[in-house]
């Protein structure tokens, strides 16, 4: 059977006929009572009717120039979530109207209009909502122009605000109006998890003819992209009494099971473990030539081919001086494109509406009760991780839309550095075409699972996000064996998330190597940035642990990455930075054996009875145990704070993995017997746990500064160095001192990665010498300028300074990617260390197109976010390229 998604076949044939209801739906404002005449075609459905505007007309001598518009009031905010309401979505705004002798309306600008008409495609929903298409016509000021504060709400369309465009408008009550209703009935799952919506690639069918002869006076017919075999016609209008308005609803069978692009493989997977069956839904080279046959207005080779399917005419690079394109460019894609790339999705398609739209008036969504619930929640990570595009750092978004009650119109909220569109994957087959869509039309990518990056990374103005937080597949394999391993291993998707993979291998009786958030994915930027973790003294880096990735790269095609299978990309993911050779679907690591724990957590503190002297002598006594503790395998996370003058440096906790109570005591004894000679009183809270997870458990938490614009934080990671030479260990804790006694946070780990697992990867060279990782902060000042943000940058640098003096690249410092300032000098070596050379080498093969993107990741000093002065970094502008 052959699928045709060429058009939607619409009618609207009013009669002048006057009717005493309303023209508009009951509660929309403005209403209108004057009936506009909305025609689609004629009174039989041709193919084709509405791949143009409509045309208008109206009765009665009416002069001067007009603007028509037409609104779907009913457009989910969230496709799949009901909770999240109901925005608008502008079909059309077209000024230059006037009206001809025989009652009829034109205007020489529908295709360079502002927002050029687009045709109904509500989607399919469970249960079905009907939509409201409500088309308005207004006198047109002189010199009408779209203000500059509603250019982006035009240019986006989803979550236009009508009110608020005619109130910044200027624009009077609409003098003629009418509306119709289209329900989508088609919410039928398919195989691969894939639904086939109608969310605009509606086509014609001459089936339509059925509804010829109708006794309506006015009349709607709504055909769907599917053949005429396997559809139902709706019709919708009134009746020749103007009293009575009718309404038949329509009803659609899916006549595609599977979007064409679609192809199911085979589970076999080089990696020597299966693939997971959303990674068995795949675009293949054959399934590209088969959507070839589908009879569409598009190029869909052009737009969603491979690399190797596009002609060299056709590709379109980057070169220095130009930008990736960019929504009110003229390249950039149309909504039939957009429709048709929903299409090919299966309706996975989601247009941004930022997370604290409720709050604001601008997106059409303003509500007091979810505006709360956001402010409440903004410093959860729930919250962001459950949105397709927030981020947790707001800060590197551009503070475009805070969750501020802004509902009285003095505040706005915009898309800023937030993507444009969001994928929702539920299979690879979708992140495929999401690749070859954005490379082919030059379009930035985004990936982003939980947003959890402190720099920003999951986000990026005028993108398009791969959103893999749906990919949470855990599979355990008790026995795996290769050419460099043999023993249990975990094979986890995507959007995994540390707990669910710490859960996961208790449950199996064995123990995995994460961070100590647990709302971080682990498969993503975690891993793929060397992942330090509360066991990496025992086990080594996160990324020491992975086996094989399966991975979509920047020509569209999937692939295992392992020491056997294209192991350059495998050397550069573990290890290499996220965003940067490809999109991850699946890591298989190795777990290790069930693993007791001891923890202890005390604090000591200046007070009446302990000096500041003898505090820091404790606290150096401490820093002097760090490569002692760090080669027995444990792990200490702590934080020195300066609090209104008094010194406290909390245990929180000392962690020692395979080590009993009696064990941990031998191991902390010669440090307890120093404090006590300084007379410094503590308590530990000495615990054991059967095995890792209960003790992560108990000690760690998601304690980070979410959502925060406040906060902006850098770190250093120290080499063994500097704990073993005397003259370089007196630089470091003078450093560190001379932060706190200033006032600054200072949270630190004592550990020591090493490579006990003897890997080559692309792991920082800092990390194989660190035995501590610092981190401090500087605190913005609430709703600060761009020269404030500037200035705390500044301060921040100078602050990682004094650590980065006592612990250059030159001799093994750096910092850790992941937790860094965005403005980190010679972030090159500061956060890659000797491997950056042959990460660019590598970046260059395997994505000559510069289709990832992210800030400090490798390659990215080619380009610059034209944001223009935002204090530091943002990703809210155009991505240019620069070199």
């Amino acid at each position: 059977m052959r699928c045709s998604i060429r058009n939607i076949g619409l009618l609207a044939a009013t009669s002048a006929l006057p009717l005493a209801i309303a023209q508009t739906p009951d509660g929309f404002q403005p209403a209108v009572s004057d009936m506009l005449s909305v025609t689609f075609g004629s009174t039989v459905v041709s193919p084709a009717v509405t791949q143009s505007i409509p045309t208008l007309a109206a009765s009665g001598n009416i002069s001067g120039q007009y603007i028509f518009m037409m609104i779907d009031l009913d457009v989910p905010a969230q496709l799949g979530n009901a909770s999240a309401g109901r925005v608008q979505l502008l079909h059309a705004l077209v000024p230059g109207y006037s009206f001809t002798p025989n009652g009829t309306l034109t205007s020489s600008e529908t295709t360079s209009a502002p927002a050029p008409y687009i045709r109904p495609a509500p989607p399919a929903e469970n249960p079905p909502v009907p939509h409201r298409y409500v088309q308005l016509l207004f006198p047109q000021p002189e010199n009408f122009s779209v203000p500059d504060s509603q250019q982006q709400a035009v240019q986006m369309r989803r979550g236009f605000n009508t009110t608020g465009f005619i109130a910044a408008a200027g624009l009077n009550t609409p003098i003629l109006g009418n509306y119709f209703r289209v329900v989508n009935n088609s919410a039928v799952t398919s195989p691969g998890g894939m639904t086939p919506t109608p969310t605009g690639m509606p086509v014609s069918t001459d089936a339509a003819d059925k509804i010829a002869g109708s006794a309506l006076s006015a009349v709607v017919a709504i055909i769907w992209h599917f053949p005429k075999s396997e559809f139902k016609v709706g019709v919708i209008g009134w009746t020749g009494q103007p009293s009575k308005r009718v309404l038949v609803e329509l009803s659609i069978a899916p006549a595609c099971a599977t979007p064409p692009a679609v192809t199911k493989v085979p589970a076999k997977s080089s990696s020597g473990v299966s693939l997971f069956d959303a990674e068995m839904i795949q675009v293949t080279d054959a399934s590209i030539r088969r959507i070839n046959a589908v009879d569409a207005p598009v190029n869909f080779t052009q737009l969603f081919g491979f690399e190797n399917n596009i002609s060299s005419a056709e590709k379109r690079p980057v070169a220095i001086g130009q930008c990736k394109v960019f929504p009110g460019d003229h390249n950039w894609p149309s909504p039939q494109e957009w429709q048709a790339f929903d299409f090919l999705l299966g309706g996975a398609l989601v247009p941004t509406v930022p997370i604290a739209a409720p709050c604001y008036q601008d997106f059409g969504i303003y509500s007091k009760e979810k505006c709360d619930a956001v402010m409440e929640n903004f410093g959860t990570t729930e919250l962001h991780e459950a949105d397709p595009t927030s981020m947790m750092w707001p800060i590197f978004q551009g503070r475009t839309c805070l969750p501020i009650d802004g509902q009285n119109g003095t505040s706005n909220c915009s898309l800023g550095g937030y993507p444009s569109y969001a994928v929702k994957v539920e299979n690879v087959a979708q992140i495929q075409l999401s690749v070859n869509f954005a490379r082919n039309a030059n379009m930035r990518l985004v990936i982003k699972n939980t947003g959890h990056c402190y720099l920003g990374k999951s986000s990026g103005a005028g993108g398009l996000s791969v959103w893999t937080h749906g990919l949470r597949d855990i599979r355990f394999v008790r026995t795996f064996k290769n050419k460099e391993y043999q023993g249990p291993a975990m094979k986890i998707s995507a959007g995994v998330l540390v707990r669910d993979v710490y859960i996961a291998a208790q449950k199996h009786g064995v123990t995995a190597i994460g961070g100590i958030c647990p709302n971080v994915g682990l498969a993503g930027g975690y891993i793929q940035g060397g992942g330090h973790s509360s066991l990496s003294s025992k086990y080594g880096m996160a990324a020491d642990q992975v086996l094989a990735f399966e991975v979509v790269t920047a020509d569209g095609k999937f692939v295992t990455a392992s020491s056997e299978q294209n192991p350059d990309l495998y050397w550069a993911l573990r290890g290499g930075g996220g965003s940067t050779y490809g999109v991850v679907t699946s890591a298989l690591i190795r777990v290790h054996p069930k693993t007791p724990v001891t923890t202890s957590r005390f604090t000591i503190s200046t007070s009446s009875t302990v000096s500041r002297g003898t505090f820091w002598a404790a606290v150096k006594s401490f820093y002097e145990n760090f490569t002692r503790f760090t080669d027995a395998g444990s792990y200490v996370y702590f934080f020195i704070t300066n609090t209104g003058g008094t010194l406290s440096l909390q245990i929180i906790p000392f962690f020692a993995p395979d080590y009993t109570p009696t064990q941990f005591t031998a191991l902390v004894d010669p440090w307890f017997a120093q404090l006590r000679r300084l007379n410094v009183p503590f308590t530990p809270n000495t615990t054991y746990y059967e095995d890792f997870y209960s003790a992560y458990d108990a000690n760690f938490g998601d304690d980070n500064p979410i959502g925060s614009t406040t906060v902006m934080p850098g770190n250093r990671l120290f080499p063994r160095s500097n704990f073993v030479d005397k003259i370089k260990f007196a630089a470091t804790f003078d450093a560190v001192r001379k932060n706190v006694e200033a006032g600054y946070l200072t949270i630190g780990f004592a550990m020591a990665p090493g490579n006990p697992l003897r890997q080559d990867n692309a792991v920082s060279s800092a990390f194989r010498q660190a035995v501590s990782l610092h981190i401090t902060n500087v605190v913005l000042p609430e709703h600060a300028t761009p020269a404030q943000i500037k200035t705390g940058s500044e301060e921040l640098n100078m602050v990682t300074g004094r650590w980065r003096a006592a612990a250059p690249e030159s001799a093994g410092g750096g910092s850790y990617l992941n937790e860094a300032h965005i403005m980190e000098p010679e972030w090159q070596s500061s956060f890659y260390g000797e491997q950056y050379g042959r990460l660019k080498e590598l970046k260059r093969k395997w994505d000559p197109w510069a289709v990832f993107y992210a800030t400090t990741a490798v390659g990215s000093e080619d380009w610059e976010v034209r944001d223009g002065d935002q204090g530091v970094w943002t990703q809210n502008g155009k991505l240019c390229r620069v070199r």
